[in-house]
C-alpha cells in the first residue's frame, strides 16, 4: 500500500476554508481548524475556479507536426530504422518474410 494517498476535498469543505481565510482567519489557523494542508488553501486562493478539480496533465489534444517529423527522420535515417525496429520487436508477436 502507498505510504501516502491523494485525496480531493468536498465542495463544502473548500467552501468553508475559503470563506473562513476571506473573513480574516490565517491560513495556519484554517490549516489546523479543517485539517487541510496549507499548500491546498494556497492553491484555491489561486485557483479561477476552486470548487472543480483539475485532471493533471495536458490540457489539449498532442498535435503531431508531420513536416518536422519528416525532416527528423531525414536527418536521423538510422535513428529511425532503430526506434521502428524496437517498436515491432516489443508490440507485435510474430513477423512474416
Amino acid at each position: 500500500m502507498l505510504g501516502f494517498m491523494f485525496m480531493r476535498y468536498s465542495t463544502d469543505l473548500r467552501k468553508s476554508v475559503l470563506d473562513f481565510v476571506n473573513k480574516g482567519g490565517s491560513k495556519a489557523d484554517a490549516e489546523r481548524t479543517f485539517g487541510v494542508s496549507r499548500q491546498a488553501i494556497y492553491k484555491w486562493l489561486e485557483a479561477k475556479d476552486p470548487f472543480t478539480y483539475q485532471k493533471p496533465g495536458p490540457k489539449g489534444p498532442r498535435d503531431i507536426d508531420y513536416d518536422a517529423l519528416e525532416k527528423h527522420a531525414a536527418d536521423f535515417p538510422v535513428l529511425a530504422i532503430f526506434r521502428i525496429n524496437n517498436y515491432l520487436l516489443k508490440n507485435i508477436d510474430f513477423f512474416i518474410f
